[in-house]
């Protein structure tokens, strides 16, 4: 009998090694991708080839959007990401596509001073009326110096809060999460950047998003090939002082022969972090912008890895 119940302790050690040896690694995090938003249609056929590229479904799917009156609330985008299993992440940009100069800085005056309440209005109502979670991602990179709506701490926060208060105290979109998503802090003299200046308050913001991308050492004099730490670390303590899940929410590499080694430490980092929730890849390449080739499949090593973390999720 004894020798019996040894037996059988042997076998389902066996069993169990087995079963770890076999059976994928489960990452813990969330993930999402980039979608360039060509209107609904185009919007859906692009989404559906990165899902079968990368044969797995994202937990989270960005795109951009601007306060031009005829647009408002994505609701079509909004139903495409809903359909395949996606939450959308809204990147809202704080001006008007056909009235963007960067030397106009007055869009957030505008919104603090009610001109684009009605807007906010509509958009809540539509929000509301959608009925799944939806991510609003407003004012991103807010800290940096290269959209309209950068480096105006005072101003910032106050069009978040009145943007806030209408789409979810006036409105009642519960389902709408604000997120907070600044740039990467970077060595600089610049004090502007510094994050905290332009945090809203704990009682508007639903979840934290952190933009950084490596740019590798061809983009300008000023970049140079970046890890995950060096890219990543300082912002991510900083943003750790407000009790919120942080995701990554706009990252991306560079080309380069080191592509696929950042990507694999890239998501081993991630995993073993426990201050941070998830990413979002910015799987996307212009050709017309000097903008490096964030694109997966730009390296096929690298795309090798990406699938392979995101087919065992």
């Amino acid at each position: 009998m004894r020798r019996l119940f040894f037996s059988l302790v042997c076998l389902l050690i066996a069993s169990v090694a087995w079963a770890l040896v076999t059976k994928p690694w489960q990452p813990a995090k969330l993930w999402g991708v980039y979608q360039i938003n060509w209107g609904p249609e185009r919007f859906e056929t692009g989404l559906k080839a990165q899902i079968a590229q990368l044969d797995a479904v994202p937990d989270y799917v960005l795109f951009f959007r601007d306060l031009h009156p005829q647009r408002g609330f994505p609701t079509a985008t909004a139903a495409i990401c809903k359909q395949v299993g996606a939450t959308p992440v809204i990147s809202q940009e704080i001006w008007e596509w056909n009235q963007r100069e960067s030397g106009d800085r007055s869009w957030l005056t505008r919104i603090n001073a009610g001109a684009y309440d009605a807007y906010w209005k509509r958009w809540g109502e539509a929000a509301k009326a959608f009925d799944a979670e939806v991510v609003l991602r407003f004012g991103f990179e807010m800290n940096g110096d290269w959209f309209a709506w950068g480096q105006q701490p005072e101003a910032f926060i106050a069009a978040w809060r009145r943007v806030h208060r209408i789409v979810r105290e006036e409105v009642g979109a519960m389902n709408v999460q604000f997120m907070f998503s600044p740039n990467v802090e970077w060595e600089t003299e610049d004090t502007q950047i510094a994050i905290e200046l332009y945090y809203p308050g704990d009682d508007v913001v639903d979840l934290l998003g952190l933009d950084g991308y490596n740019f590798g050492d061809h983009h300008t004099q000023w970049h140079r090939w970046q890890t995950y730490e060096t890219v990543y670390e300082k912002s991510i303590e900083k943003m750790s002082q407000w009790d919120k899940p942080l995701i990554l929410a706009e990252i991306g590499c560079a080309d380069g022969p080191l592509k696929a080694d950042w990507m694999r430490n890239f998501l081993n980092e991630v995993e073993a972090d426990s201050r941070v929730s998830g990413f979002i890849y910015y799987n996307h390449f212009d050709p017309h912008k000097s903008e490096p080739n964030w694109l997966l499949d730009s390296d096929p090593e690298t795309l090798k890895v990406f699938q392979k973390y995101v087919s065992s999720n």
